[in-house]
């Protein structure tokens, strides 16, 4: 009988990882895109107003509490681009680049 409890609850600890795992982690990033693209649409906004790039997230009205606070992040490359990205985990980034219009899975580095 103990053998059979004991597998019972290593099953629901495998399902609960495998839930956490593929699930969980999905969400946040769907989330996290979302979020970015309402910035994006703010520095677009932005751009076509004034001409110029907005320099931080305070210029579109995104107040930045704290270093995670919004937990995304903007970066003005030049006068024409910019890159908004955030952490997926760890060192796992997600990151829209203007120049390309599209989210990519890893950072460049120039």
């Amino acid at each position: 009988m103990k053998k059979k409890t004991y597998l019972i609850f290593f099953l629901g600890l495998v399902l609960l990882f495998f839930f956490w795992f593929f699930y969980l982690r999905n969400e946040k990033e769907n989330r996290l895109t979302n979020q970015g693209n309402e910035i994006i649409a703010k520095v677009e906004k932005y751009k076509k107003a004034n001409q110029k790039l907005p320099n931080s997230l305070i210029d579109i009205g995104i107040p930045i509490i704290d270093e995670n606070n919004p937990p995304l992040y903007y970066e003005k490359k030049d006068s024409v681009n910019y890159i908004v990205w955030f952490a997926k985990s760890g060192e796992d980034v997600k990151t829209y680049y203007s120049d390309t219009k599209k989210w990519e899975d890893y950072q460049r580095f120039k």
